[in-house]
This record gives C-alpha cells, structure tokens and sequence, in this order.
C-alpha cells in the first residue's frame, strides 16, 4: 500500500492499550483501538493483520494477569488471536477486541464487587469480636488482614459511606446502650465493656450522639 517506509509496530499506544484495561477505563481502551487501526491503514494487509494480533495479544496479556475470565473463555479468546488473521476490515477487529475487553470488565468488576464484600464483612468480624479492645482502630485491624492501613480506610470508606472510626465509634455506642438497658454494671465499666478508655470522652460522645447522658439514657429505660 502506500508508502516506502516499513510499518513500525507502535509500542507505545499498545502499551497504554494495556494499561487502560488494566484500569478498566473502557472509552479509552476503544479509542486506543482506532488510533492503532487508523495509523495501520497505509500499510500493507499483511501489517495490518501483525497489528490486529498484537492488539488481541496486549489484551490476552492483561487477561492473563486477571482471573476474571475463566479457562473455557480464555480458550476461546486464544482462537480468536489465531483466527485474526482472516479478518479483513478494520470494524470487524474493533468490533472483536471491544467484544472481549467487555466480557473482560464485567466480569473483573463482578470479582471486584465480591472481594470488596468480602473485605467489608472482614472488618465488621473484626469490630464485633473486639469492640471491647481500646485499641481496636484502623491500624490494628490492617495488621491482622496483612494489608496497608491507607486501603483500610479508604476501602471501607469507599464501600460503606461511612468512615472505619465512625464505624467502630458507633457500635461502642450501641454496645453500651445494649448494656445500660440490660445490665445494672455501673456507667464506667459499661464503658469500659465497649472499648472506651477515657471516661470523659465517652460521655461526651455518649451525650452528643444520643441527646442525654448516659444515667438519663438508663434511667429513661428504667422507666419504661
């Protein structure tokens, strides 16, 4: 076709070809597609074949990384590299390519949505068990799941709506009001009980989250 010069493969624009489905950033991913199958089209057949492979292989290689696909379905995607050779337009490679970086994200993000429930249902176990530890925080619960505090915070955050210490603040709360309407331990140990040090703190906060100290609170429960 035209042109003298021989078709140099574009690295580059394959390589943040990847790193958009790395990310899931399907917009991108497509339009990385048609900048490379633009660039190709003033080349030979036989380059534009080359290019259409390294296309698929730069998405196999992220797919390989991910177990979002399933072995059947990574089969399928193999043939599709080795048959993309008989596909003669530039469509019918977008439309092939986009096809599986979809199939690809969906099911990476249905993984995502199962993992993130799961490290959420991790840290409420967590909580529960040890409301009673005064050092139970952020810090201490990233250190029994081996993961960095910052991705505690933040993911919990992210998945809850509602920050981890707000979390743990509220369920010693609850803990207590638990306890003054079912048991005749004196406040300070009740207190103590739910994982608050400082007495003064906790009846502050008590007061500022319920409206009343906590003898109106157990005295207002008595009364019932």
């Amino acid at each position: 076709m035209a042109g003298e010069d021989p078709y140099l493969l574009p690295d580059e624009e394959l390589r943040r070809l990847g790193e958009n489905a790395r990310l899931l950033n399907g917009p991108a991913v497509e339009e990385s597609i048609r900048t490379l199958l633009h660039e190709v089209r003033p080349y030979s057949y036989e380059d534009f074949v080359f290019l259409s492979q390294n296309i698929l292989h730069a998405l196999e290689r992220v797919f390989a990384e991910s177990s979002a696909l399933n072995e059947r379905e990574r089969m399928r995607f193999r043939t599709d590299v080795i048959t993309v050779k008989w596909i003669e337009t530039t469509d019918d490679v977008l439309a092939r390519a986009t096809e599986w970086y979809r199939r690809f994200a969906t099911a990476a993000e249905e993984r995502s949505g199962q993992r993130l429930s799961a490290f959420v249902g991790d840290v409420r176990s967590i909580v529960a068990r040890d409301i009673g530890d005064p050092e139970l925080c952020a810090k201490s619960i990233s250190g029994r799941l081996k993961i960095s505090v910052n991705y505690v915070r933040s993911t919990f955050k992210a998945a809850t709506g509602e920050s981890l210490s707000s979390y743990i603040t509220r369920l010693r709360i609850e803990r207590c009001k638990e306890l003054l309407e079912a048991s005749d331990l004196p406040v300070k140990a009740i207190a103590e009980t739910a994982g608050f040090r400082n007495h003064n703190y906790f009846f502050t906060l008590f007061k500022k989250q319920t409206g009343q100290t906590p003898q109106e609170y157990q005295r207002r429960i008595s009364m019932k």
